[in-house]
């Protein structure tokens, strides 16, 4: 329930364009509308349907004489007034309906009516009936006086000490639904605005009689029909608004605010009721917040206990592959100690086997000390050269194989085996070349 339901609005010129556009915006938002006209007709199908229903009301009355609808302004919660006239009838021979009288005079009646009820029924109190004014941004193309008339009735009423005023000024007001062809017309309008005002304020010189002229033919630009009514509305509801000249800019705003205020004052009618509605409306958010949060906690658990998952099968799966074919540099290094250490301790029975070959030939022939000493030093020399030439072999290997990281054990076997063949066949080569050499000898 809104802010608006159930309050009664008064709109003066029911029965025209505006004042029936007012009238159904209010309809919608459960406002009880009173339309005055001088007819009492309307021609929406819509309102008659309100009318079945009790919420609309149309009155047959004359702003000019508000003495006959003054009833109704008392029931009223606020009034939008909405008479007024482009063309002066006075100067087409057709009265009433100067701009003095429509424009101005019908206004200041209602004030007046308005302000006499004011006095009668609320002289201890500060409160004041509201009323939103129609006037216009601008006035049409060599209608000055339409737009000096307007001004002076909404001077009347925002000065008045017993009323409440806000004075819309709106530029051209376009309506696809209710006047297609003023939904074209708005672009001309537009461009217009968009195009003269600038070269008007910039280039025409000031106090001539060209700039005179031509302020004929300033215009402000557009405005939706739907933004107008929505700020009628909601201004007439409104003390924030009391005071004020609305143009195009504040009129758009408060047409957003109209919306957005439905949604705020419901909490507001629930204050009214004990508060009851605010405790279930914060319980209900409060509530929402935390099961988001909870839904977020879950989430973000889900998430971790997903990475973690992700995380293990990977370790594992490192572990499993280092085992077959993914050797560290640790492990290389270590591996490659042992290929030292064995080739160490194979070069020491080497050298304690020729040590004990070479003391038990020496006994046996006439071998010199000098003869002893070259052997073993070219055998030693040969054991290195060999030596030195399987270490850079199994270095240039690993060195290969490390960078190509497709080490696996029977790749380190098979190496280890092809390093020992190649030890044994070195071996067994130079104890060939001894055995001939001490043949010979």
């Amino acid at each position: 329930m809104s802010r608006f339901y159930n309050k009664t609005l008064c709109i003066i010129g029911g029965s025209g364009y505006i004042g029936q556009a007012v009238a159904r915006e209010a309809l919608k938002k459960g406002i009880n509308v009173i339309a005055v006209s001088r007819s009492g007709a309307y021609n929406c199908p819509i309102l008659k349907d309100y009318e079945l229903s009790g919420k609309y009301r149309p009155v047959k009355g004359d702003a000019l004489h508000p003495l006959s609808f003054a009833e109704h302004l008392k029931n009223a919660d606020a009034l939008v007034h909405t008479v007024g006239t482009l063309i002066d009838t006075s100067v087409t021979k057709r009265a009433p309906g100067s701009y003095e009288q429509m424009n101005r005079d019908a206004l200041i009646s209602v004030a007046k009516q308005l302000e006499k009820n004011e006095k009668n029924a609320q002289k201890n109190t500060n409160k004041h009936k509201k009323i939103v004014y129609f006037s216009a941004s601008m006035a049409p193309p060599f209608l000055p006086k339409y737009k000096t008339t307007k001004d002076e009735a909404a001077a009347y009423i925002i000065s008045s000490e017993n009323l409440d005023a806000t004075v819309l000024e709106p530029g051209f007001i376009w309506s696809w639904e209710q006047r297609k062809w003023s939904f074209f017309l708005s672009y001309l309008v537009d461009i217009w605005a968009k195009i003269f005002t600038p070269f008007y304020n910039k280039f025409v010189p000031e106090n001539t009689y060209m700039k005179k002229f031509l302020a004929n033919f300033l215009v402000d630009r557009s405005i939706q029909l739907e933004d107008v009514t929505r700020a009628a509305v909601y201004s007439a509801f409104n003390s924030a608004q009391n005071g004020q000249y609305l143009r195009n800019q504040e009129m758009e705003k408060l047409s957003v605010y109209y919306n957005l205020d439905i949604a705020l004052n419901e909490e507001e009618a629930g204050q009214n009721q004990s508060g009851k509605y605010q405790m279930e409306s914060d319980l209900k958010l409060q509530k929402e917040q935390q099961e988001k949060q909870q839904q977020e906690k879950l989430n973000q658990q889900k998430l971790q206990d997903q990475m973690q998952e992700q995380e293990d099968e990977s370790a594992n799966w490192i572990k499993q592959d280092s085992k077959t074919a993914n050797w560290t540099e640790n492990e290389i290094e270590k591996n490659q100690k042992l290929n030292e250490q064995k080739l160490q301790d194979q070069m020491q029975e080497q050298d304690d086997e020729s040590a004990n070959w070479i003391k038990k030939q020496s006994k046996e022939t006439d071998w010199t000390q000098d003869d002893i000493v070259k052997q073993q030093k070219q055998k030693e020399q040969k054991l290195q050269d060999s030596m030195q030439e399987m270490e850079d072999e199994s270095a240039n290997w690993i060195k290969k194989e490390v960078n190509s990281n497709n080490w696996t054990e029977k790749t380190i076997e098979k190496n280890q085996k092809l390093n020992e063949q190649k030890l044994q066949e070195s071996q067994q080569e130079m104890d060939d070349e001894s055995a001939n050499w001490n043949k010979k000898k």
